[in-house]
């Protein structure tokens, strides 16, 4: 009868709705390729304006990233007038030091964009209770990063005071801001990553690598 579906119809339909399969998902390496360089230019588009964007509010990340060190007593911290102070020591470096903060300021604030375009590259090549068990995990892996970087910034003060009050009275603190950017960001990336160790553990058990009797032994 006419306007009834018909069984092809419906097998194309059910066809046509099913979840995508790996199978589904095979591509020639022209189009991996070409799928690869579409996603990145995304990525790249959106790190640059969150650059931009970061780059105009730099001085408040910036002192963001200085309250740790100016917090600090003025007999330990350099600075005039009680004033905190970091040097620089090169004609490119203030101008190098403030695109150095907006691009790491533009990756944190874009990441979700390129993780998405990340995630959506892979997932293709994925079966579906992989999809899903690596969906929980980066879930949970950002959070715990996120976690770990904030418990950094809160401790650097104190990390600072410790490794700046060894001068003793015959040394004076004159930090250079490329060398104090490197070692918050450090601290932040060491502490994120040091959160990520219990996620690892549940990964290498879940897959069988590491079994939970191993790890109660080496306790």
């Amino acid at each position: 009868m006419p306007g009834l579906p018909t069984p092809r119809r419906i097998a194309h339909a059910v066809q046509f709705r099913r979840t995508r399969t790996v199978e589904d998902s095979r591509m020639s390496l022209t189009e991996h390729l070409r799928e690869l360089r579409n996603r990145l230019a995304k990525a790249l588009i959106v790190l640059a304006v969150a650059t931009a964007v970061c780059f105009y509010f730099e001085p408040h990340i910036f002192n963001f990233l200085k309250d740790p060190y100016c917090s600090l007593p003025e007999d330990i911290r350099s600075g005039v007038d009680g004033q905190c102070q970091l040097a620089f020591f090169g004609i490119l470096d203030a101008f190098m030091i403030r695109l150095k903060i907006s691009l790491i300021a533009g990756a944190v604030v874009s990441a979700p964009v390129w993780l998405y375009q990340l995630w959506s590259f892979i997932t293709p090549g994925l079966h579906r209770h992989e999809r899903r068990w690596s969906l929980t995990f980066v879930g949970f892996s950002l959070v715990l990063f996120a976690l770990g970087g904030f418990f950094a910034y809160l401790t650097l003060s104190k990390g600072l005071e410790l490794l700046l009050g060894f001068s003793g009275d015959g040394l004076v603190s004159i930090l250079d801001v490329n060398k104090y950017l490197s070692y918050v960001i450090a601290m932040l990336v060491v502490f994120g990553l040091s959160f990520e160790i219990p996620l690892l553990v549940a990964m290498l058990n879940l897959a069988g690598v590491v079994s939970t009797a191993k790890l109660r032994s080496w306790r």
